[in-house]
């Protein structure tokens, strides 16, 4: 029975990542993706750490997980960014830019700027385990900023191929090749 059941379910994850690709449009990167997610299109970092136990612990202490919350990100972006791009409107991109880097997945979900991290708000996931596994890719020549593409769902991107769990299904992506990208 078990395996029958690992096709079935690698066929359920497919066609809901298929479907989801088709309801949305094409994917969008940059500027363009502001407000084109939800956040319940992602996975809390919890979920992915119940398997995931050795990767969540270091990336609980890596900075990517503190890209919003660090003391001096707060500093510069509720003490300065956003009260100078409320008076500046050739700077008023930054409420929403910085975002796209220190919190892609309120940027994706449109909520900008998000509360401050004493909030506890889902900004305070900072840079999470789903968002960077959902990276297909990029737009223009070279990654830079946030001008990655993000197509959530059960499809993960990563550095191995077909690996079926009964929470996602493994795309190998060379883009992923390294955390560097």
């Amino acid at each position: 029975m078990a395996s029958r059941s690992i096709p079935i379910v690698l066929a359920a994850l497919t066609l809901a990542g298929i479907s989801s690709v088709f309801t949305q449009g094409p994917p969008k990167a940059g500027d363009a993706a502001l407000g084109t997610q939800k956040y319940e299109s992602y996975e809390r970092p919890a979920a992915c750490a119940t398997c995931h136990v050795d990767i969540a612990r270091q990336h609980e202490q890596a900075m990517m997980s503190q890209a919003y919350t660090h003391h001096w990100d707060e500093i510069e972006y509720f003490g300065l960014a956003v009260p100078h791009a409320d008076k500046e409107p050739k700077v008023a991109g930054v409420k929403a830019g910085c975002n796209g880097c220190h919190a892609p997945v309120s940027f994706l979900a449109g909520d900008v700027p998000p509360k401050p991290p004493s909030a506890n708000t889902r900004a305070n996931e900072s840079v999470s385990c789903d968002l960077c596994h959902t990276v297909t890719g990029f737009e223009g020549d070279t990654p830079f900023n946030y001008n990655w593409i993000s197509v959530p769902g059960k499809t993960k991107q990563g550095n191995r191929d077909g690996v079926v769990s009964p929470h996602h299904v493994t795309r190998k992506n060379d883009f992923q090749s390294s955390a560097e990208f």
